[in-house]
């Protein structure tokens, strides 16, 4: 009997190890390699890629959550530096928003 709630129990601790929360971005860093910053807020993401020193540009992604996947809402060579260009893509942003995304 002590064997089988053992058993029992080392089942159960597997299956909530199983079941733990993963990182929510994983999938992101995995589709958007090599970015500077991965920001997220609500159901968007900023991914901030390194400034070109070709071209100075820094290229930005917003991506929004959308049922099992993530959507591109739009994309930037000013790296969403400028909140008025995210609230272009999220209008609903407030100050907990601005403070998320706000380039270091």
């Amino acid at each position: 009997m002590r064997r089988l709630q053992s058993l029992v129990a080392l089942g159960a601790a597997a299956l909530i190890l199983a079941c733990a929360p993963r990182d929510s971005l994983a999938r992101i860093k995995h589709d958007y390699p090599g970015a500077d910053e991965y920001r997220s807020w609500k159901n968007y993401v900023l991914v901030r890629f390194p400034v070109d020193k070709a071209t100075g540009e820094q290229r930005g992604i917003i991506l929004q959550k959308e049922k099992e996947g993530w959507v591109v809402l739009g994309e930037s060579v000013e790296g969403f530096r400028s909140m008025r260009e995210v609230i272009t893509y999220i209008p609903e942003l407030d100050e907990d928003g601005v403070a998320a995304f706000e380039a270091k």
